[in-house]
């Protein structure tokens, strides 16, 4: 059996939905002063733990899927119009965390692997970033700020240790792009752009 909780605050025309199937899961949900929010969890397996927060957003929108054991994901959209986040989970023991304020931006965390890490924080307007790991022991981080920024991150390979696959992305201005792919074992990348 899992845990569920959502917390409405005056959130008008907003929406929250989860779904669990497992064992001791938990999942929960906080939608404050907002607008249009929208936010789904689906979680399969068990001792998997989601959180959501929308504070102050307006048509946003967040869904995180999770399918194993012990994985955790956590997404905040804060005082966000427009922004959308989609975490999506499979294996066991990964962590996912995405922060949006601003306008417009969009994330996507996609990792099928196992103790693999993946972060996204997104402020300013109209920012894409896409974090895809296949493969056990991938880290990945994203800051963008600005407006109009890119960061897509594919890293595939098995590790551990010594041997795990980093990649960092750090953009701030306007119109930077950035491609990080990365293929095998113990590879380290940083992309670091402003204007």
């Amino acid at each position: 059996m899992g845990v569920n909780f959502n917390l409405p605050g005056p959130a008008a025309g907003s929406l929250a939905g989860i779904a669990q199937f497992g064992d001791e899961n938990v999942a929960g949900t906080v939608q404050i002063a907002s607008i249009g929010a929208l936010a789904g969890t689906v979680q399969i397996g068990d001792l998997n733990e989601a959180g959501t927060v929308q504070t102050g957003v307006a048509a946003a929108a967040a869904a995180t899927v999770q399918n194993g054991n012990h994985n955790k994901a956590g997404t905040a959209q804060t005082t966000a119009i427009g922004t959308t986040a989609l975490t999506i989970q499979n294996g066991h023991d990964n962590v996912a965390a995405t922060s949006q304020t601003g306008m417009g931006s969009s994330s996507l965390i996609l990792q099928n692997a196992s103790n693999s890490v993946a972060g996204v924080l997104q402020t300013g307007t109209s920012h894409s970033s896409a974090v895809i790991q296949s493969g056990d022991y991938s880290f990945a981080y994203v800051d963008q700020s600005g407006s109009s920024n890119n960061s897509l991150i594919l890293q595939n390979g098995t590790g551990g240790g010594a041997s795990a696959n980093i990649a960092s992305v750090k953009q701030s201005g306007s119109g930077q792009n950035s491609l990080v792919l990365q293929q095998g074992r113990g590879n380290i990348a940083s992309v670091v752009q402003s204007n």
